[in-house]
């Protein structure tokens, strides 16, 4: 496990550096002649801070923070403290609002409506730009060398947490469940979607269409989301501020600043959580994947591009498994390129305005990211491709052009040694074959309890949804995946934790447990039978989906339905 978290340490420390031999190159050739001494001092300066930031990471062992200069025993308690500041500043600027953002208008930096007091969004946008204890500790410690000091003030800490704490605005929607049987409502649920985001990387707008879903037993109407904006022409202005005011930073030095706290912070927090799981678990990455897996707030993004270029969702899911395990946000260090897709830079700047996106606004914007990758594929051959043939046969090529390999024979055969596209194959496959998440009590259709994670004056909190059956009825997996734990709570009774390295799903209060730890299972498979052990009033299974991504639970319904 040190072996990951050590090479993305490294990783950020070369990326740190490289930058910084680049931006102090062309500065020293740009400001020759008359002012090449004063700049030179400033530049050397500001190298000399960074290197020192820089020089972190060449001596912290992984995972360790430092209190000081060198590793210390208060390390672990150091990052209860970041994390006590997360807890306490990102649910600070929590408001409800009317509604989506007007064009040109933004919610930031006002009140809404009331106060929400925590983390509310159903697709867990907000979790996602949330402070993380790295990037509380990044500008903190840069602080500390700019300072000559040897350990960080915990007024420096705070501070830190309160100027870059995130603002957070949502509206409220509906999601309801109709029976196809009886056309009656058998669930009416108030939910919040976010609506606007002010973070340190940005300001971000989202949108949302009704959309309409149906099963066997159910039509689903709830609200989509449908596109992602980011409004600010920096996206790091609020950064950038606050680093002029409180770092004294000119805007020659700026740049160079942000970068070596924006790497550190990424580097301190960063886990990468689906290549740890399958390490820890020694799961079959393989025999993990299936459609439930595919976040439920990017599958209506792959449906589009597969409308538009004729490429179908599960091979672009395949693509972006490999690729970033479907992480916007994600950034190759060495090659630069970025997003669910990971698209080049290059081709970014000149493809995402030809498809109508703005090159900075909307570069993490995933449907932007998603719309651009697949136009790529599309124009690099995969052009009226018949995908129910020999597909993998004209996929070759341009997978290894995508990856990098080059063009010919010989790069398809390097992305073949790479693994890129066997990968792919083997993960199209899957999602061709496992193309919707299984119904976890094949016997009944009848959901008892909805999602609602936050508890109120009437209702306790339930972290799942509750299905009555038939006690001893047969319990299915949803997913593929490894069964992490087979157990015994006093809440839960007999339950079985899987996981497919994106999501976990528990099933709990069972009469039986039918499978054992380590298990591989495919969507569908016996895993249990229905019970009412633990706390339960009659026989059912209550069902959770976990975000590993985000460390929290999410509405089962969105992986259930999408």
């Amino acid at each position: 496990m040190d072996d990951i978290f050590e090479r993305a340490r490294r990783q950020a420390v070369s990326a740190v550096r490289s930058f910084l031999l680049r931006r102090l190159l062309a500065s020293l050739l740009s400001y020759l002649a008359p002012y090449l001494l004063p700049i030179a001092a400033a530049v050397f300066m500001v190298f000399t801070l960074l290197l020192l930031v820089a020089a972190v990471y060449e001596v912290m062992a992984p995972m360790r923070l430092l209190s000081g200069v060198v590793p210390a025993a208060t390390d672990e308690k150091l990052v209860e403290q970041y994390q006590k500041l997360c807890d306490e500043y990102n649910v600070k600027e929590t408001w409800l609002v009317p509604g989506e953002a007007q064009e040109g208008k933004t919610y930031y930096p006002g009140k809404g409506i009331s106060h929400i007091g925590r983390l509310a969004d159903r697709y867990h946008n907000d979790r996602k730009l949330a402070l993380t204890w790295g990037a509380i500790h990044a500008p903190s410690l840069y602080w500390t060398f700019a300072n000559g000091a040897e350990e960080i003030p915990d007024r420096i800490k705070k501070v830190v947490a309160e100027e870059l704490r995130p603002y957070f605005y949502y509206k409220t929607s509906e999601v309801i469940v109709i029976s196809k049987k009886t056309g009656d409502v058998v669930s009416r649920q108030t939910v919040h979607l976010l609506v606007e985001a002010c973070t340190y990387t940005g300001l971000y707008q989202y949108y949302y269409e009704p959309a309409e879903e149906e099963t066997d037993e159910f039509i689903i109407k709830y609200e989509r989301l449908l596109d992602v904006k980011q409004v600010w022409e920096n996206p790091f202005q609020r950064l950038d501020e606050f680093l002029k005011e409180h770092f004294g930073e000119g805007d020659r030095s700026i740049e160079l600043a942000r970068t070596a706290i924006l790497e550190a912070g990424q580097a301190f927090s960063r886990k990468e959580k689906r290549l740890a799981w399958l390490i820890s678990t020694g799961a079959n990455s393989i025999l993990a994947v299936s459609a439930a897996m595919v976040p439920p707030e990017l599958m209506p993004f792959f449906k589009e591009a597969e409308k538009k270029y004729g490429i179908p969702w599960w091979f672009l899911a395949a693509v972006a498994l490999r690729e970033s395990s479907f992480d916007p946000n994600a950034v190759n260090k060495d090659t630069k390129c970025f997003g669910v897709m990971q698209v080049s830079p290059d081709n970014w700047a000149h493809y995402a305005p030809l498809l109508g996106f703005d090159p900075e606004k909307d570069k993490f914007n995933p449907r932007a990211q998603i719309m651009v990758g697949a136009y790529l594929l599309y124009e690099q051959g995969l052009k009226d491709v018949d995908w129910n043939g020999n597909w993998q046969e004209r996929a070759a090529p341009v997978l290894a052009f995508y990856v990098g390999a080059g063009t010919g024979e010989e790069a398809v055969q390097k992305a073949y040694a790479m693994g890129y596209i066997p990968d792919i194959y083997a993960y199209a496959e899957r999602f061709r074959v496992f193309s919707t998440a299984v119904w976890p009590v094949p016997s009944s259709r009848e959901i008892t309890d909805t999602y609602h994670p936050e508890a109120t004056l009437l209702r306790r909190a339930h972290h799942g949804i509750d299905i009555a059956a038939s006690l001893g009825a047969d319990v299915v997996s949803v997913s593929a995946g490894k069964v992490e734990t087979t157990a015994w709570d006093d809440t839960y009774g007999y339950y079985i934790d899987i996981s497919d390295g994106i999501y976990r799903y528990r099933y709990a209060h069972l009469s039986s447990i039918l499978v054992n730890p380590g298990q591989d299972v495919s969507p569908g498979d016996v895993i249990g039978l229905v019970g009412s052990t633990g706390k339960s009033t009659g026989p059912h299974l209550h069902f959770e989906v976990h975000d590993l991504a985000v460390g929290h639970t999410i509405d089962p319904l969105l992986v259930l339905v999408k």
